[in-house]
């Protein structure tokens, strides 16, 4: 009976954060800010570069900006690289 009840605690809590992943993954996809960022941070770099990065469960949206203009959008799983990080060797 205890295993039946962990089981379906385990089910209801993986489709509520498979939930949350989709619910940002399609906000981003319409050019929309994620809802469930953890922590948020802007890097700067060198030059006139910027990451603007959201943290969620398990994954991370980035921004990627250049002399003020958005040029790209990264959504992965938390451990994606900043682009502009490795462009430099940071």
């Amino acid at each position: 009976m205890a295993k039946k009840i962990i089981c379906t605690i385990l089910v209801i809590a993986m489709i509520a954060w498979l939930s949350l992943v989709l619910i940002d993954f399609l906000r981003v996809k319409e050019n929309k800010e994620p809802k469930f960022c953890i922590k948020t941070e802007t890097v700067k770099h060198s030059n006139s570069q910027k990451t603007e990065i959201c943290t969620g469960l398990g994954y991370k949206v980035q921004n990627y900006y250049d002399d003020g203009k958005h040029t790209a959008t990264e959504f992965g799983p938390f451990f994606i690289a900043d682009r502009y990080a490795s462009e430099k060797g940071e």
